[in-house]
């Protein structure tokens, strides 16, 4: 644990996995917001702590300019969000991008463990000097070496640092992610809040360090899937010139920014970014991630749990304070239309958050 950092450990939930017999331990955080409504407050708990790790790593940068953050759909959104800012108040150039789930261009791979596992990371149209990689935990580090070698590579970038909440790795693991990495000629460094013990899980620590190796970096490509049309890409988002999922971000804002809000805002998928955005601005306003995430009931961090067509989830429903609006992006307005009908009639009616 790093110094300091444990009035966190009571922000840190341990959950059991719906959906994967292999890996069945999960972690989340409560500036994520799925287990509870996160506000102003929660972020700036993390941001402080997290502000360290930049210290720690800025003091062993050679060059601070043109840094690129990186952070993966869905879950690292907010924690990238958060070092993309305390970066800009430290007065440091950067730009960020996030990995989506939806139909774009770019680098496309493949998160093995995950419920939703191919992503796609938008192309930095310059080069960097140092690629900052912010997860919320590393559960086995493959995600984070096959993105890491490929964006590198493309990038002709030699120094990567990477970021976490929780590395929950086992030491077998840790060291193939650092031989991997020693062979690909890729500098790196590493900046952790919390060492947590590695998940529980079926595989042997053997099995998984046969399974780590440099044959995992075929699995990412460079060459985005299926070329969809750009126009076709900017249907799917609100306010597209601006979200990081599209290309890459040296400052953050929305146009038409909501004021005035108060209660909760039900965010749908990627939508994250943009609610952070509408919570800054909204101190009375805390978020509620609508998730992909599927997590058991365990009558102590998860009371309840809400299905939607068996993909997204809303867990501790008595926790949403009043009024609720929802936020969505059009490519998910089927799955916004569900969350409606379905918390309506429990006596949470929502309002659509609607830009003019």
């Amino acid at each position: 644990m790093m110094e300091g950092a444990a009035e966190l450990t009571d922000h840190i939930w341990h959950l059991t996995r719906d959906n994967n017999r292999k890996r069945s331990g999960a972690t989340t955080f409560s500036c994520l917001g799925k287990l509870r409504p996160a506000g102003i407050k929660d972020l700036n708990r993390w941001a402080f702590h997290l502000r360290r790790l930049v210290r720690q790593a800025l003091e062993a940068s050679a060059d601070k300019e043109n840094l690129l953050v990186v952070g993966l759909a869905e879950s690292g959104i907010v924690p990238s969000a958060l070092f993309h800012r305390i970066l800009a108040k430290t007065g440091i150039s950067s730009r960020w991008i996030c990995s989506t789930r939806r139909p774009a261009k770019g680098i496309r791979f493949t998160e093995s463990h995950s419920h939703a596992p191919d992503h796609i990371l938008p192309l930095p149209d310059q080069r960097p000097s140092e690629i900052w990689f912010v997860e919320d935990e590393i559960t086995t580090g493959q995600t984070l070496l096959k993105l890491s070698t490929a964006l590198c590579r493309r990038l002709n970038v030699k120094q990567a640092r990477f970021f976490a909440l929780t590395d929950q790795r086992s030491r077998n693991l840790c060291r193939r992610f650092e031989e991997i990495l020693l062979e690909q000629k890729i500098s790196h460094t590493l900046h952790t809040l919390f060492q947590l013990p590695p998940f529980p899980s079926s595989f042997t620590s053997e099995e998984e360090g046969s399974n780590f190796s440099s044959r995992t970096l075929l699995c990412a490509d460079e060459a985005g899937v299926g070329s969809p049309e750009i126009g076709s890409i900017d249907a799917g988002w609100h306010f597209p010139k601006h979200r990081p999922a599209l290309q890459n971000l040296e400052k953050v804002w929305f146009p038409g920014m909501l004021r005035g809000l108060s209660g909760t805002l039900l965010v749908v998928g990627e939508a994250m970014d943009l609610a952070l955005s509408i919570v800054e601005e909204n101190p009375g306003l805390h978020f509620t991630h609508v998730t992909l995430s599927p997590w058991k009931v365990d009558g102590e961090h998860i009371h309840n749990r809400i299905d939607f067509n068996g993909k997204y989830f809303l867990y501790n429903r008595h926790r949403l304070r009043k009024p609720l609006y929802l936020l969505y992006d059009p490519i998910d307005r089927d799955v916004a239309h569900m969350v409606e009908r379905t918390l309506a009639p429990k006596g949470f009616p929502v309002r659509r958050l609607v830009w003019t």
